[in-house]
Protein backbone atom coordinates (compact mmCIF):
# COMPACT_ATOMS: atom_id res chain seq x y z
CA UNK A 1 0.00 0.00 0.00
CA UNK A 2 3.12 2.51 0.77
CA UNK A 3 5.01 1.64 -2.67
CA UNK A 4 1.26 2.13 -4.43
CA UNK A 5 0.67 5.47 -2.74
CA UNK A 6 4.17 6.87 -3.63
CA UNK A 7 3.74 5.99 -6.79
CA UNK A 8 0.61 7.76 -7.10
CA UNK A 9 2.53 10.94 -5.16
CA UNK A 10 4.79 10.96 -7.82
CA UNK A 11 4.52 13.65 -11.16
CA UNK A 12 5.05 12.39 -14.59
CA UNK A 13 7.87 14.50 -15.52
CA UNK A 14 10.09 13.44 -18.06
CA UNK A 15 13.43 12.83 -15.68
CA UNK A 16 11.99 13.35 -12.02
CA UNK A 17 9.25 10.30 -11.72
CA UNK A 18 8.77 7.22 -10.42
CA UNK A 19 11.13 5.10 -12.44
CA UNK A 20 13.76 6.99 -11.82
CA UNK A 21 12.94 6.81 -7.70
CA UNK A 22 12.84 3.23 -8.62
CA UNK A 23 16.33 3.43 -11.00
CA UNK A 24 17.98 5.35 -7.56
CA UNK A 25 16.71 2.55 -5.53
CA UNK A 26 18.65 -0.20 -7.55
CA UNK A 27 22.07 1.92 -7.56
CA UNK A 28 21.83 1.68 -4.15
CA UNK A 29 21.53 -2.35 -3.83
CA UNK A 30 23.92 -2.55 -6.33
CA UNK A 31 26.14 -0.15 -4.09
CA UNK A 32 25.61 -1.74 -1.22
CA UNK A 33 26.68 -5.48 -2.66
CA UNK A 34 28.68 -5.34 -5.38
CA UNK A 35 30.57 -2.76 -3.65
CA UNK A 36 30.08 -4.05 -0.38
CA UNK A 37 29.09 -0.67 1.53
CA UNK A 38 26.64 -2.97 3.34
CA UNK A 39 29.68 -3.95 5.37
CA UNK A 40 30.51 -0.24 6.53
CA UNK A 41 26.56 0.04 7.46
CA UNK A 42 23.82 -1.84 10.34
CA UNK A 43 20.70 -2.78 9.36
CA UNK A 44 18.90 0.01 9.83
CA UNK A 45 20.92 2.20 8.09
CA UNK A 46 20.70 0.00 4.66
CA UNK A 47 16.40 0.42 5.07
CA UNK A 48 16.89 3.81 6.04
CA UNK A 49 18.62 3.94 2.44
CA UNK A 50 16.45 2.06 0.12
CA UNK A 51 13.58 4.47 1.78
CA UNK A 52 15.57 7.19 1.13
CA UNK A 53 15.69 6.49 -2.42
CA UNK A 54 12.54 5.84 -3.52
CA UNK A 55 11.13 8.78 -1.38
CA UNK A 56 13.93 11.38 -2.43
CA UNK A 57 12.17 13.31 -5.41
CA UNK A 58 8.31 12.20 -4.52
CA UNK A 59 6.17 15.06 -5.99
CA UNK A 60 8.88 16.71 -8.06
CA UNK A 61 7.46 19.66 -10.13
CA UNK A 62 9.70 19.33 -12.63
CA UNK A 63 11.81 22.84 -11.95
CA UNK A 64 14.96 23.17 -9.92
CA UNK A 65 15.14 25.00 -6.80
CA UNK A 66 16.77 28.24 -8.73
CA UNK A 67 13.24 28.05 -10.31
CA UNK A 68 11.13 28.08 -7.28
CA UNK A 69 13.11 30.79 -5.45
CA UNK A 70 13.26 32.75 -8.08
CA UNK A 71 9.33 33.00 -8.89
CA UNK A 72 8.79 32.87 -4.97
CA UNK A 73 7.02 29.44 -5.27
CA UNK A 74 5.42 28.96 -2.02
CA UNK A 75 7.57 26.10 -1.46
CA UNK A 76 10.78 28.54 -1.34
CA UNK A 77 8.96 30.83 0.88
CA UNK A 78 7.69 27.81 3.12
CA UNK A 79 11.44 26.03 3.66
CA UNK A 80 13.16 29.73 3.48
CA UNK A 81 14.83 29.04 0.28
CA UNK A 82 16.98 26.39 1.87
CA UNK A 83 17.22 22.87 -0.11
CA UNK A 84 13.59 23.75 -1.17
CA UNK A 85 13.11 20.20 -3.01
CA UNK A 86 15.29 18.15 -0.15
CA UNK A 87 12.60 19.52 2.09
CA UNK A 88 9.18 19.16 0.39
CA UNK A 89 9.89 15.45 -0.59
CA UNK A 90 11.32 14.48 2.70
CA UNK A 91 8.16 16.10 4.47
CA UNK A 92 5.87 14.15 1.92
CA UNK A 93 7.80 11.15 2.50
CA UNK A 94 7.11 11.60 6.43
CA UNK A 95 3.15 12.14 5.75
CA UNK A 96 3.17 9.11 3.88
CA UNK A 97 5.23 6.66 6.86
CA UNK A 98 2.57 8.23 9.24
CA UNK A 99 -0.92 7.49 7.61
CA UNK A 100 -2.13 4.50 9.04
CA UNK A 101 -2.40 2.96 5.89
CA UNK A 102 0.75 3.64 4.59
CA UNK A 103 2.84 3.36 8.17
CA UNK A 104 5.08 0.31 7.15
CA UNK A 105 6.74 1.12 10.46
CA UNK A 106 3.88 0.54 12.71
CA UNK A 107 4.88 -1.97 14.41
CA UNK A 108 8.31 -0.65 15.44
CA UNK A 109 9.25 0.58 18.64
CA UNK A 110 8.81 5.00 18.14
CA UNK A 111 12.08 6.09 19.05
CA UNK A 112 13.86 3.20 16.95
CA UNK A 113 10.71 5.02 13.99
CA UNK A 114 12.04 8.12 14.49
CA UNK A 115 15.78 7.12 14.34
CA UNK A 116 14.79 5.66 11.05
CA UNK A 117 12.83 8.48 9.93
CA UNK A 118 15.59 11.04 11.02
CA UNK A 119 17.32 9.20 8.91
CA UNK A 120 15.69 9.25 5.53
CA UNK A 121 15.60 13.19 6.44
CA UNK A 122 19.60 13.72 6.45
CA UNK A 123 19.89 11.21 3.56
CA UNK A 124 17.35 13.02 1.20
CA UNK A 125 18.49 17.18 2.14
CA UNK A 126 22.18 15.70 1.03
CA UNK A 127 20.60 15.16 -2.62
CA UNK A 128 20.70 18.96 -2.94
CA UNK A 129 23.08 19.71 -5.51
CA UNK A 130 23.58 22.58 -3.70
CA UNK A 131 25.70 20.30 -1.27
CA UNK A 132 27.30 18.52 -3.54
CA UNK A 133 31.00 20.19 -3.10
CA UNK A 134 30.42 20.72 0.66
CA UNK A 135 29.47 16.55 0.91
CA UNK A 136 32.68 15.19 -1.51
CA UNK A 137 34.82 17.80 0.12
CA UNK A 138 33.71 16.44 3.48
CA UNK A 139 34.12 12.77 2.46
CA UNK A 140 37.51 12.96 1.05
CA UNK A 141 39.04 15.01 3.65
CA UNK A 142 37.83 12.59 6.50
CA UNK A 143 39.62 9.44 3.74
CA UNK A 144 42.59 11.81 4.36
CA UNK A 145 42.65 12.31 8.27
CA UNK A 146 45.62 9.93 9.36
CA UNK A 147 45.07 11.00 12.87
CA UNK A 148 41.65 9.77 12.95
CA UNK A 149 40.88 6.70 11.10
CA UNK A 150 37.42 5.67 9.49
CA UNK A 151 35.38 3.85 12.10
CA UNK A 152 31.87 1.80 10.74
CA UNK A 153 31.87 2.76 14.66
CA UNK A 154 31.46 6.09 14.49
CA UNK A 155 27.60 7.33 13.51
CA UNK A 156 29.00 10.40 11.78
CA UNK A 157 31.42 8.69 9.51
CA UNK A 158 28.63 6.18 8.74
CA UNK A 159 25.86 8.63 8.08
CA UNK A 160 28.41 10.64 5.71
CA UNK A 161 28.91 7.19 3.90
CA UNK A 162 25.16 7.08 3.40
CA UNK A 163 24.59 10.26 1.68
CA UNK A 164 27.33 9.61 -0.65
CA UNK A 165 25.96 6.22 -1.20
CA UNK A 166 22.66 8.12 -2.13
CA UNK A 167 24.41 10.68 -3.93
CA UNK A 168 26.13 8.30 -6.20
CA UNK A 169 22.98 6.32 -7.01
CA UNK A 170 21.04 9.16 -7.41
CA UNK A 171 23.72 10.53 -10.40
CA UNK A 172 24.37 6.90 -11.24
CA UNK A 173 22.28 6.98 -14.72
CA UNK A 174 25.56 7.92 -16.62
CA UNK A 175 27.30 4.63 -15.16
CA UNK A 176 24.82 2.51 -17.20
CA UNK A 177 25.21 0.65 -20.40
CA UNK A 178 25.20 2.95 -23.46
CA UNK A 179 21.74 2.85 -24.66
CA UNK A 180 19.99 3.01 -21.74
CA UNK A 181 22.36 5.97 -20.30
CA UNK A 182 21.72 7.67 -23.15
CA UNK A 183 18.16 7.64 -22.62
CA UNK A 184 18.51 8.57 -19.28
CA UNK A 185 20.53 11.91 -20.42
CA UNK A 186 17.78 12.62 -23.14
CA UNK A 187 14.92 12.80 -20.67
CA UNK A 188 16.55 14.55 -17.97
CA UNK A 189 17.60 17.28 -20.80
CA UNK A 190 13.85 17.60 -22.26
CA UNK A 191 12.78 18.16 -18.78
CA UNK A 192 15.38 21.03 -18.10
CA UNK A 193 14.72 22.30 -21.40
CA UNK A 194 11.04 22.66 -20.33
CA UNK A 195 12.12 24.51 -17.63
CA UNK A 196 13.66 26.93 -20.03
CA UNK A 197 10.59 27.10 -21.85
CA UNK A 198 8.91 28.52 -18.27
CA UNK A 199 11.51 30.70 -17.62
CA UNK A 200 11.60 32.05 -21.37
CA UNK A 201 7.95 32.71 -21.15
CA UNK A 202 8.10 34.37 -17.88
CA UNK A 203 10.96 36.94 -18.95
CA UNK A 204 13.56 35.14 -17.04
CA UNK A 205 17.25 34.40 -17.90
CA UNK A 206 17.04 31.00 -19.17
CA UNK A 207 19.64 28.86 -16.91
CA UNK A 208 22.55 27.39 -18.52
CA UNK A 209 22.20 24.01 -19.79
CA UNK A 210 17.85 24.50 -20.24
CA UNK A 211 18.09 26.33 -23.90
CA UNK A 212 16.87 24.45 -26.13
CA UNK A 213 17.99 26.82 -28.91
CA UNK A 214 21.22 26.18 -27.63
CA UNK A 215 21.68 23.15 -25.49
CA UNK A 216 24.03 20.06 -26.20
CA UNK A 217 22.91 17.00 -24.54
CA UNK A 218 26.32 15.55 -25.64
CA UNK A 219 28.57 17.92 -24.27
CA UNK A 220 26.62 18.53 -21.33
CA UNK A 221 26.50 15.02 -20.12
CA UNK A 222 30.14 14.86 -20.65
CA UNK A 223 31.23 18.02 -18.40
CA UNK A 224 28.73 16.26 -15.99
CA UNK A 225 30.29 12.97 -16.03
CA UNK A 226 33.72 14.74 -16.20
CA UNK A 227 33.78 17.27 -13.51
CA UNK A 228 30.74 15.67 -11.14
CA UNK A 229 30.09 11.66 -11.63
CA UNK A 230 33.35 10.81 -12.57
CA UNK A 231 35.25 12.68 -8.93
CA UNK A 232 32.34 11.58 -7.04
CA UNK A 233 32.52 7.97 -7.88
CA UNK A 234 35.84 8.06 -7.10
CA UNK A 235 36.16 9.44 -3.65
CA UNK A 236 33.42 6.94 -2.79
CA UNK A 237 35.95 4.71 -4.04
CA UNK A 238 38.83 5.67 -1.49
CA UNK A 239 36.47 3.57 1.08
CA UNK A 240 34.71 1.10 -1.09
Amino acid sequence: AAIKELAKRYNANKYHNFRHAADVAHGIVLLLTLCDAQSHLGAMEKLALLLAAIFHDVDHPGVNNSFLISTKHLLAVKYNNQSVLENHHSAIALQILLEPATNILEEWEEDEAQSLRSLIHTCIISTDMAQHGKLSEAFEARMNDESCPWSNKDGEDRILLMKMVLKCADISNVCKYWELSKKWSYVLAEEFMEQGDKEREKGMVVSSLMDRHSCSVPNNTHNFILFVAQTLFQILAELL
